[in-house]
């Protein structure tokens, strides 16, 4: 099985202190920081998973000068962008970690609550059981009424949204059976719900795109 380690994003350049530049993180990181920062507080301690390059964590840091961070992936590459990243832009003091996280596991080694999760363009270049243990795991981690924020295409329904989204799904599926774009009101929202998350906005976003925000219920 093909993980995601073997799926980054198309990189246009590597720096000689590692970092990695993603030409559509750097065309949508200003429409994902806004909905993040719309939606989360801003001292919030957060967890990114997936971070990619490390582009999204720092545009949005630098944006929210009080909230703290978590950077994490499986792929060591871009566990090194992530760092490289942080101190190219100086924001080191507000991030906790950057380290190696894999999202179905049962265990995440986070010590404490998390006020928010954030995960970009991950659970559709994953099987379907990473997709699970990120809404499990936000669910065991998240504070209460914590926001888990997905960003990336989904179904609505059933169908895709875009023919360039149905030509996206059927190239991840060609590349891993277990990959593919998921279906918000047949997978994702269920799924979520059972972890104990309710779905608490969506956002339309440019290229046929949707920022997703969950909360996690209030305990008893």
């Amino acid at each position: 099985m093909t993980s995601r380690k073997d799926a980054m994003p198309a990189i246009s350049q590597e720096t000689d202190d590692g970092r990695l530049f993603s030409p559509s993180t750097e065309r949508n990181r200003d429409v994902v920081r806004d909905v993040f920062l719309g939606e989360v507080a801003a001292n919030a301690r957060v967890l990114e998973l997936a971070s990619g390059s490390g582009q999204h964590c720092v545009h949005i840091l630098k944006s929210a000068p009080k909230m703290t961070w978590i950077a994490s992936d499986i792929s060591n590459a871009s566990l090194r962008s992530a760092a490289a990243w942080v101190k190219f832009e100086g924001v080191e003091t507000q991030v906790e970690a950057v380290r190696e996280l894999d999202a179905s596991a049962q265990d995440w080694a986070i010590e404490g609550e998390l006020d928010a999760i954030l995960s970009c363009n991950m659970i559709h270049i994953s099987p379907w059981n990473v997709g699970l243990g990120l809404f499990a795991g936000a669910g065991r981690y998240l504070a209460p009424k914590g926001k888990l924020v997905l960003y990336g295409p989904f179904k609505r329904n059933g169908e895709h949204t875009a023919q360039s989204n149905f030509d996206f799904d059927v190239s991840l599926k060609s590349r891993d059976a277990s990959w593919g774009i998921r279906d918000l009101e047949e997978d994702v929202i269920p799924a979520a719900m059972q972890a104990g998350l309710t779905l608490s906005s969506i956002h339309a976003m440019p290229a046929n795109n949707f920022s997703v925000v969950f909360e996690r219920a209030l305990t008893s």
